[in-house]
């Protein structure tokens, strides 16, 4: 009805049923499926996660995101970090996460490019990973990518159009609007992909916004292009440190005693893994775990991150 002010949404807090280390308190929240559609009466269920402050009077409220996207905000709450951020915080803030569904990431509105996880698995093992895997990987990763786009237009062309960091931002304010506290405004601490979405949170709603960090940063121009390489920039400083680290520790660095000195070793692993693309190694009767190649090492570089 024009001119009726609509309800205030309400958070339903209950005890959560899994058994943490720390005392969570669990939360669910209805909001819009679709909030392009002003029409639209369809809702869903926001599931989130609370630390509750530690000393009181109660300061306020802060939005945790882990990143990911998709990285288990629960497990993070209950573990190590939800300890350690309330140290940080003083210990006066309710700490909440969320399981953001409209990321494609929860049981509400799931997203997978793949009707089961056979076909997952089937996909990652023939789908060539890497540009410089070997002469023909462009055209082959170029072929894959195709197949990937029309699986996922196929099995989740539908539910495609209500996810993204966009659909997010908005879930995260639907939440600031239920706890009715901080003066409706967002305190909020993203790590990794949640520093791009405190990005996007800021600049859509900047009027909204109270306390904010974003740690671990990303690049967001890099992150939403699809091309998220400013992150990259120091690998190979980075990579040189393990050498220097190998062998300024022979003791502890088998490896060390393959060279004199950093650089020799470092040029002795990078022809090794070279060597791979043409010359792969065979460690057992299994084709799905016994080849070690180059995409097989390079897979093992990106845990580096």
């Amino acid at each position: 009805v024009a001119g009726q002010e609509l309800p205030r949404p309400k958070i339903n807090w209950f005890s959560c049923q899994e058994k943490t280390s720390i005392p969570l308190i669990c939360g669910s929240l209805m909001v819009p499926i679709d909030y392009t559609n002003a029409s639209s009466t369809s809702l869903m269920r926001l599931s989130m996660a609370k630390l509750n402050a530690s000393k009181q009077p109660k300061q306020g409220t802060i939005l945790l995101n882990p990143g990911g996207p998709g990285q288990s905000g629960r497990d993070f709450l209950a573990g190590e970090f939800g300890a350690a951020l309330q140290v940080v915080t003083g210990g006066g803030y309710d700490l909440i996460v969320s399981l953001l569904f409209h990321s494609g990431t929860g049981s509400t509105i799931p997203f997978s490019c793949f009707s089961n996880d056979s076909a997952r698995a089937n996909y990652n093992f023939k789908a060539p990973l890497y540009l410089n895997s070997s002469d023909t990987a462009i055209g082959a990763v170029r072929a894959a990518r195709a197949v990937l786009a029309k699986s996922c237009q196929m099995n989740a062309g539908g539910s495609g159009e209500l996810l993204g960091t966009g659909y997010v931002a908005r879930d995260m304010i639907q939440i600031v609007d239920a706890l009715d506290d901080d003066h409706g405004s967002l305190n909020y601490w993203g790590f990794s992909y949640g520093s791009a979405l405190g990005a996007t949170v800021a600049a859509m709603f900047p009027t909204r916004m109270g306390k904010v960090v974003l740690d671990g940063v990303v690049n967001p121009l890099d992150y939403f292009s699809g091309r998220d390489v400013s992150q990259l920039t120091a690998t190979d400083v980075s990579f040189h440190g393990f050498f220097t680290g190998c062998v300024a520790n022979p003791e502890m660095c088998v490896t060390a005693q393959l060279a004199t000195d950093a650089n020799e070793l470092e040029e002795k692993v990078y022809d090794l893994i070279y060597s791979l693309k043409y010359n792969p190694r065979v460690t057992g009767p299994d084709i799905t775990s016994d080849i070690i190649d180059y995409t097989v090492i390079k897979k093992q570089s990106n845990q580096l991150y």
